[in-house]
């Protein structure tokens, strides 16, 4: 919390207070999956964190950028560069506003399905392999995996006009 009250007072010049904010707000819904899933025991925490590393995705490409954009305006315009002349005037307040709603409907969404569409489907549990587990059902699903994709990139299904769509 004092990361991101220093964050707010000592932002760069051209971030607005209310920019700073939304960014700061980004960053938060960002991470909070990451924190929920650090804070389950241990039995109830997926294996693979797929929200938890989506909410930092989020938070690093969407939130924390706020803080540096002032680094990509290289003409002092307020134009801010990407690649050689792609440029855009700006980061809008309101698409700071979109990206922060969306992400709060995404995460409210996947956790209304987590807990009240999908616990009738059957699940299959994939568990941390242990020392001294014979647990052989994450390994056949990752070597299926691996024949799969293998399958996929060696055999030349794209051509056929029935699979390829």
């Amino acid at each position: 919390m004092l990361i991101s009250l220093a964050a707010v007072v000592f932002r760069p010049e051209p971030l607005s207070l209310s920019g700073s904010i939304l960014s700061l707000a980004i960053v938060w819904a960002g991470l909070l999956p990451g924190i929920a899933y650090w804070l389950r025991s241990d039995p109830q925490r997926p294996t693979i964190p797929l929200m938890a590393l989506t909410g930092l995705f989020y938070a690093v490409f969407f939130g924390l950028p706020g803080f540096f954009v002032h680094l990509l305006d290289r003409e002092g315009d307020g134009r801010l560069f990407f690649y050689e002349n792609t440029a855009i005037d700006g980061v809008s307040i309101s698409s700071q506003w979109a990206v922060l709603i969306a992400i709060i409907i995404m995460f409210a969404s996947w956790s209304f399905a987590k807990t009240r569409l999908l616990v009738f489907l059957p699940a299959i549990r994939l568990h941390e392999p242990r020392q001294g587990d014979n647990n052989t059902t994450t390994l056949v699903l990752a070597w299926g995996l691996v024949f799969g994709s293998l399958t996929y990139h060696l055999i030349p299904v794209r051509s056929s006009p029935t699979l390829a769509g």
